[in-house]
């Protein structure tokens, strides 16, 4: 059904629109201003259609080529796939090359030194209006480049790129439009469809992987636990803090390696258990402190400057992988998911002791030599524990209740308590004649 547009310079002062027919005219002209939009939308889902009825996804990529540069309006695009090594995107189809054959295989690191490979790396969506304009890449990143071989090799000269990355939950490649000199310049809506696009591509690639849709749920797969118990104790664990994996080997026997390989199939990083004796990178270690890489449970396990190889339990979380790139500042970046557990047991190996179990220690050889009796773990969570005392106050209690108050403190308290109790528990044991 037709309807009448009424425009402002139409109204007189006597024959005045109501403010019904005035919303009227502007959702109008709103949905008018939108057709554009509606076209993309319409032609996405064709493509999308297309894709989902074929069984290989490349081939039906090939298909719908020319109709997805034209939709984009740009020259050339290019798809990459997360590699299961964690380090590097693999570039799957090329559209808009005529000669390409498929035969150069082009892989890209996750490393800010490249567009595709930052985007890899950050998680985040660029806009470069001019690839050759230095000061522009600089802006983004110090050690952003453009490589231009590739693009001189082919004669291309390549101005402008939209890179997005590709995302459902978990990165799964990078999408990457291309335009040359003399094309028009890319504008937000170009990019708000780079991000249309590559959310259909995460669907296609969601398929074609038989992913799953959480980090633990090929253990509900598997039958290790059902779905209900699973996703009670993330409830659990939402509410009132603690280690999803830690409940699932404590209260239901599931072992830390199918929970690794569980891990290890969701985020498509190899998993990476503890291993004792392991040396970790010291020259990676120089400007991070161990208190600060427990609280955000990562740590850098191997490699170098050149590349270095990260174990964290969330790769999907950009947010911190920007934060070690900017601490690292490496060349590259390899990525190894692990149990929270098993990266708290890394850095303990690697400070040379085990704060918690060592005052455990302490505990119990004060109980054998003063014939001091220590409240165990299970009545000291029946209790409601106290706010922690100040340290000069502690000289007039009785010993017993010295190392009750202590061993509290020390239990539910920061670091940064612990370490003053630490102090005041080395006078204790003297006073013990420990």
């Amino acid at each position: 059904m037709k309807q009448r547009v009424c425009s402002w310079s139409s109204l007189t002062p006597g024959k005045q629109c109501g403010q019904a027919y005035l919303n009227q005219t502007a959702e109008v002209i709103e949905v008018k201003e939108a057709e554009p939009q509606d076209e993309f939308v319409r032609g996405l889902a064709l493509i999308y259609q297309r894709l989902k009825q074929s069984k290989h996804l490349k081939k039906a990529m090939k298909e719908v080529e020319q109709s997805l540069l034209d939709l984009l309006g740009v020259r050339l695009f290019t798809i990459y796939q997360c590699v299961q090594n964690g380090k590097e995107v693999l570039a799957s189809f090329k559209g808009g090359d005529p000669d390409d054959n498929n035969t150069t295989e082009i892989r890209v690191p996750f490393s800010p030194t490249s567009l595709a490979g930052y985007v890899a790396l950050s998680q985040r969506a660029l806009v470069v209006r001019n690839v050759l304009d230095h000061k522009e890449l600089l802006d983004i990143h110090p050690r952003l480049k453009f490589d231009r071989r590739f693009s001189d090799a082919k004669g291309w000269a390549v101005k402008s790129q939209i890179v997005v990355p590709i995302k459902d939950g978990i990165l799964l490649g990078v999408l990457q439009l291309i335009n040359f000199v003399g094309d028009r310049d890319f504008t937000k809506t170009d990019l708000k469809h780079a991000m249309m696009v590559s959310q259909m591509l995460a669907k296609q690639f969601r398929t074609e992987l038989q992913s799953t849709q959480g980090p633990y749920d090929y253990l509900v797969q598997k039958n290790r636990i059902s779905s209900q118990e699973l996703e009670d104790v993330q409830n659990k664990v939402g509410l009132y803090g603690g280690s999803v994996a830690r409940i699932l080997m404590e209260d239901f026997s599931i072992d830390a390696d199918s929970i690794g390989a569980s891990l290890e199939y969701y985020y498509r990083v190899p998993y990476m258990k503890f291993q004792p004796g392991h040396t970790l990178p010291a020259e990676l270690f120089e400007n991070l402190g161990v208190s600060y890489l427990r609280k955000n449970l990562w740590l850098p396990v191997a490699g170098n400057k050149e590349e270095a190889v990260i174990l964290i339990d969330d790769p999907s979380d950009y947010q911190r992988i920007m934060e070690i790139q900017g601490v690292l500042n490496a060349r590259n970046y390899a990525f190894r998911v692990g149990l929270p557990e098993h990266i708290l047991m890394f850095l303990r190996d690697d400070d040379g002791s085990d704060m918690e179990a060592g005052f455990d220690d302490v505990f119990s050889r004060l109980e054998e030599q003063g014939n001091v009796e220590v409240e165990s773990e299970a009545s000291r969570k029946k209790k409601t524990l106290p706010l922690p005392l100040p340290l000069s106050s502690w000289s007039t209690a009785s010993l017993p209740r010295r190392i009750v108050l202590a061993r509290r403190i020390f239990m539910s308290s920061p670091a940064r308590i612990r370490r003053q109790v630490s102090c005041e528990f080395a006078s204790t044991a003297s006073a013990a004649n420990f």
